[in-house]
């Protein structure tokens, strides 16, 4: 069977096309991450620095394995701690995906409204936000078919709620 040749003035403009197509779309990825980031920062910072404690940063790692766990959550009916999460921190909230970047912040907007029945005792998503041992922050959403709304799962390190000891 003999092959055709390809003209070169196909392969190159389907090259290009493929070079420029691809970037963007891992771009668009990119900035959505930060913008994730942007927000999630944006909250915890503000927590953080009204009762004392350093900022966090981001981490991609944590943030990798959140997605991890939210992708899992949000195609079942579940809705709990990951298990084998290890030594970090884990909170997790649904929100309403209609609102765009913005989203995630109605999640994290749960756990900030937890500091209103903080009395110095018990341990919640609130105070998590506000370790004062935790350094690094990596969050995640998924949305799916086991939930009429989106999972937010944060991921921390080191991880605090640790009983019998105080948030900050």
């Amino acid at each position: 069977m003999a092959h055709k040749p390809i003209a070169i003035s196909v392969i190159i403009p389907v090259a290009v096309v493929a070079i420029l197509i691809i970037p963007s779309a891992a771009l668009q990825r990119s900035q959505a991450q930060s913008d994730i980031a942007k927000t999630i920062l944006e909250v915890h910072n503000q927590e953080r620095a009204a009762v004392g404690v350093p900022a966090l940063v981001w981490n991609d790692k944590l943030a990798a394995d959140a997605k991890v766990w939210a992708e899992h959550l949000a195609t079942t009916p579940d809705f709990k701690h990951d298990p084998n999460r290890g030594d970090v921190g884990e909170n997790i909230a649904g929100f309403n995906p209609s609102k765009g970047i913005s989203a995630p912040g109605e999640g994290q907007s749960l756990w900030v409204d937890e500091k209103k029945e903080y009395t110095g005792s018990e341990l919640n998503h609130y105070t998590q936000m506000v370790w004062k041992n935790t350094k690094e922050v990596g969050c995640a959403t998924a949305s799916g078919s086991g939930h009429p709304y989106s999972i937010l799962v944060c991921r921390y390190s080191p991880g605090g709620n640790d009983i019998g000891q105080k948030p900050y």
